[in-house]
């Protein structure tokens, strides 16, 4: 969040003054750092307003509550101004953070190939979101191009950077993602949803109440979630590239059930959905099963349709 919202403050009777030296306390400790209440309290000139800065902060997003065990400690979101030298710097130090990322997993990845170890690629995707059910554009652009790519990237982060997992490619409503085990994969993927649930899926409902649908499930927008999971292949990258794995068995299992998942229910009379699906080519947990037939090969799949 911009440090341009904090002043706003002044509409719950915070000065200047007092705007000035929260800014000044925000600044010095930086973005993503830790702040306590008592620190609010002490940066603002008006004591009496402080529990109302800090709901402001909470509901604008420029604090957020660092754990729920942990009353009066808060993070930092706000983005705070930077001088030239500043944002060169953390540009430099970001994209070598990024490049020793990268090389860790590259290692990895090349380890998981040569002892013949498997790992899951996740495929996310909105459905619906090139057909021509009217709709407003504008909404729907802003939901593929900015709000979903946001809410990915925000979740694999931590993953990312202990080398458990990172996000192969993305592309407007499309992502593929690498875990190297079921369980960091299932931990992204209940976090992720959660954020689906709190921050898209209000926006994508609102975007549906403006298209044409006759049948939820061929219709409407919603989550796509499909998981495979297959010995690690060579990794392809290059200098500005994370690895890719277009030949890895799991990525084409993906491809070749996904549109024949959707025509196998649809053929079956499926027409109700709400949130999102998730198929897999293990068992999940009050599951269904279906059989699918493709071009290359049939398999029996589980899915969940929430």
């Amino acid at each position: 969040m911009s440090y341009y919202k904090l002043f706003d403050l002044k509409d719950i009777g915070l000065n200047s003054p007092s705007i000035a030296s929260l800014l000044e306390k925000l600044n010095s400790l930086g973005n993503k750092s830790l702040i306590t209440y008592d620190d609010i309290h002490k940066s603002i000139k008006q004591k009496l307003l402080v529990d109302k800065v800090v709901k402001f902060l909470l509901e604008n997003e420029l604090i957020k509550l660092n754990n729920e065990d942990e009353e009066g400690i808060y993070k930092i979101l706000v983005e705070l101004p930077q001088t030239s030298l500043e944002k060169e710097s953390k540009e430099y130090l970001d994209n070598k953070l990024f490049s020793s990322q990268k090389e860790l997993l590259i290692k990895k990845l090349e380890s998981y190939k040569r002892n013949h170890k498997e790992a899951y690629i996740l495929f996310l995707d909105l459905a619906n979101s090139t057909e021509k059910y009217n709709g407003n554009v504008i909404m729907k652009n802003k939901i593929i191009n900015k709000d979903f790519p946001k809410v990915i990237n925000d979740c694999i982060e931590p993953y990312f950077n202990k080398t458990k997992g990172y996000l192969i490619s993305q592309k407007g409503d499309e992502a593929h993602l690498l875990f190297f085990n079921k369980k960091d994969l299932d931990s992204f993927l209940n976090n992720f949803i959660l954020h689906y649930k709190n921050e898209l899926f209000e926006e994508i409902e609102k975007f549906n109440a403006t298209r044409d649908i006759e049948n939820n499930f061929l219709n409407k927008m919603y989550l796509k979630i499909f998981i495979a999971h297959s010995e690690v292949d060579a990794p392809i990258y290059s200098l500005n590239t994370m690895p890719n794995f277009n030949d890895m068995d799991a990525f084409t299992i993906i491809n070749r059930i996904e549109k024949v998942f959707k025509d196998t229910l649809k053929q079956q009379g499926q027409k109700n959905v709400d949130m999102y699906f998730t198929v897999s080519t293990d068992e999940l947990k009050d599951s269904n099963t279906v059989l699918l037939k493709t071009t290359d090969f049939d398999i029996n799949v589980y899915y969940k349709i929430v």
